[in-house]
C-alpha cells in the first residue's frame, strides 16, 4: 500500500495523530515501510510532543525499529 501511495504522490510529511508517516511506522514496527520513506526523502527528524524516531523506537514494543533507528544513526 505504501509504495503505492509514494508512486502516486501522497504527502510523506502528513501528521496523522500527531506523527509523520516515519514515525508511525517506526513506533509500529514497520521497517520496511521505514526504508521505503527515507529512500523518498522524508524528514527522519520530525518529533513528537518532544519525541524524535529514537525516543519512539525505544518506548515502543518493537526491538526491530530500534536496531533500525541506531543502524541508521551510524
Amino acid at each position: 500500500m505504501i509504495s503505492y501511495l509514494l508512486e502516486h504522490n501522497a504527502n510523506i510529511e502528513a501528521i496523522y495523530d500527531g506523527k509523520t508517516p516515519f514515525l508511525h511506522s517506526i513506533e509500529n514496527g514497520k521497517i520496511s515501510c521505514s526504508k521505503l520513506l527515507i529512500a523518498s526523502k522524508c524528514n527522519i527528524h520530525k518529533e513528537y510532543s518532544g519525541m524524535n524516531a529514537l525516543h519512539l523506537a525505544a518506548s515502543c514494543i518493537h526491538p526491530e525499529s530500534l536496531k533500525f533507528i541506531l543502524e541508521l544513526n551510524q
